[in-house]
């Protein structure tokens, strides 16, 4: 999959639905997609994860998507790489991308934890640990994650696109600081589809906070 344009759906405990970039995945070069989420309502208390959004957005792919038993067969030879290599870091990678694309994010963690131990100030790399982090619910060590990818490389936005729907969605909100992220990902990639995603959650937000403000004005 073509990985920065890599979105996958992401909805994780504390009410959290929104879209998720990732940097870079293994298993082939194929491309994840997602549909496009709006901004969660602040007080919304939803827990459950979007699987059906997931699944539904895979039925409109810009490719077939792979078999599962081909990519089952693809796990299993890597695998056996790592075994036999467990320093190959290009095992670990796609490895963990499909283990990814495969929701079974526990594994693809502490995958990515491995590889990250060969080549710890890989950016793009940090931001795929953080975001099988986030897919288990873990916000707080997925926000450190990508607090960690951004300072290796401030220039990749996908850290930052995604540290913004974190913090949309943290209890209480900081939309300003997302803001600011979502602002940045437009700066360094302006004629990205991250810079659009993120352009539209910054409108979906103003268009909330116009009635708001138009409530509490006497």
């Amino acid at each position: 999959m073509k990985l920065w344009r890599g979105l996958v759906v992401l909805a994780v405990l504390g009410g959290l639905a929104a879209m998720l970039a990732l940097s870079r995945m293994g298993g082939g070069g194929q491309q994840l997609k997602t549909a496009r989420l709006p901004p969660v309502d602040a007080s919304s208390a939803a827990t459950a994860m979007l699987n059906n959004e997931t699944q539904a957005n895979a039925a409109t792919p810009e490719a077939a998507p792979p078999r599962a038993e081909d990519v089952q067969a693809q796990i299993l030879a890597l695998e056996s790489a790592v075994r036999e290599k467990p320093a190959d870091l290009d095992s670990l990678t796609k490895l963990g991308g499909l283990y990814f694309q495969m929701r079974m994010y526990p594994r693809a963690a502490d995958t990515f934890a491995m590889a990250l131990e060969l080549t710890p100030n890989d950016a793009r790399l940090r931001t795929d640990f953080a975001s099988s982090l986030l897919y288990q619910g873990m916000l707080g060590l997925a926000k450190r994650e990508y607090l960690r990818a951004i300072a290796v490389d401030p220039s990749l936005p996908d850290p930052h696109f995604n540290l913004a729907v974190i913090l949309s969605h943290s209890n209480p909100p900081d939309i300003p600081g997302a803001i600011v992220g979502w602002r940045e990902v437009i700066r360094l990639a302006p004629d990205s589809d991250l810079a659009r995603s993120a352009g539209e959650y910054m409108a979906r937000y103003d268009q909330q906070e116009q009635p708001a403000a138009k409530a509490a004005s006497p």
